[in-house]
Formats: structure tokens, sequence, C-alpha cells
């Protein structure tokens, strides 16, 4: 079938708690977003860089996926691709409706934990002497957790080609050293 055709499923709570939830999302995320740019704007302590890098990442990837998922909830509604269903029969498929799209968020929020960890581990790696990180590692962190954010679903397949083929890797790696 194909996707634009398909029809999702909600009851009318879950509709309504996800356009509230989506925007509790975004307001958080804006807000996380500002006191990583602005930490003095909220007169609290200092945090270190990678502090700040990921309360800003996770502050922007927030931001992506509410943006996306507002968009798509929005969409749905108004191409008639989401009705709205009471029945009893159809509340599995609700459920699992609405798993996808409160759960995408939260997926967003451990990719972008996954950027900042991945970053400082690639910069302590490749490079020999100590640097220290700036805030140009808090913004490039932040530019890249809203795009994770934003496009998640795409980045959970990518994470699944990638994934299963590096841990096979690091299984064969394993096996061999085991083998002197």
């Amino acid at each position: 079938m194909d996707q634009n055709n398909r029809k999702l499923k909600l009851s009318k709570r879950w509709i309504i708690f996800l356009y509230l939830y989506y925007f509790i999302i975004f307001l958080t995320g804006f807000l996380a977003s500002v006191f990583a740019i602005c930490p003095r704007l909220l007169g609290s302590k200092q945090f270190d860089i990678f502090e700040t890098a990921l309360i800003g990442a996770i502050g922007m990837a927030l931001n992506g996926s509410s943006i996306f998922y507002t968009r798509k909830l929005y969409k749905s509604t108004i191409s008639g691709r989401l009705l709205v269903s009471e029945e009893r029969a159809d509340f599995i498929e609700r459920l699992g409706k609405g798993t996808y799209f409160f759960a995408r968020p939260l997926f967003a929020m451990g990719f972008a934990v996954l950027i900042v960890v991945g970053l400082q581990s690639g910069f302590i790696v490749s490079l020999t002497d100590k640097t220290t990180l700036d805030e140009g590692f808090v913004y490039l962190v932040m530019f890249l957790s809203f795009f994770v954010g934003f496009l998640s679903g795409r980045f959970i397949k990518y994470l699944e080609k990638k994934g299963s083929s590096f841990v096979g890797t690091i299984v064969q790696m394993k096996e061999g050293e085991s083998d002197n």
C-alpha cells in the first residue's frame, strides 16, 4: 500500500494529547536551546562545555522532532488520512500509532546524546594533543541534533543498517581475538 494513502487511526484523546505533548516538547526544547546558547539569561551556575552541549543538543533534537511530528500530525488531519476511531477493535492499532508519535521525541533525545558522545569521542581519538572544547562544539552538536531529531525516523533506519554491520564487525573481532 502506498504510504501516502495509508490511514491512521487514533482516538480523539490521543490526537488532543499529541498536539499538547508536541507543544510542551517544543517549548522545553526551545528553552533548553536558548539556555545552551545564552546560559547567563537564566542566572544559573555555569556549566562546562560538555554539559552545555548536552543540554543544547537535547533541546534542539526536541525542537526538530516536535516540528516534524506536529507537521506530520496536522498534515494527516488536514488530508483526511487521520481517522478518529473509538472502536475497541482498533485499540491495538491506535496504541501502536499513538506510541509511534509519542516515542519519537524520546528517541530524538537519545540520538542527541549519541551525537554529543560520538563527536566528543571522535575529537579525543583523532587529536594527539589534549584539546579543550569551546562554544563551537556546542553549536555543532546543536545543529546536528536538530536534524537528527527532525529526521529521527530515517536515523533509526540508518542505525539499524549500519549498527548491524558494526556489531557484526565487533563480534568477529572478539571471536578472532579468542583464537590466539
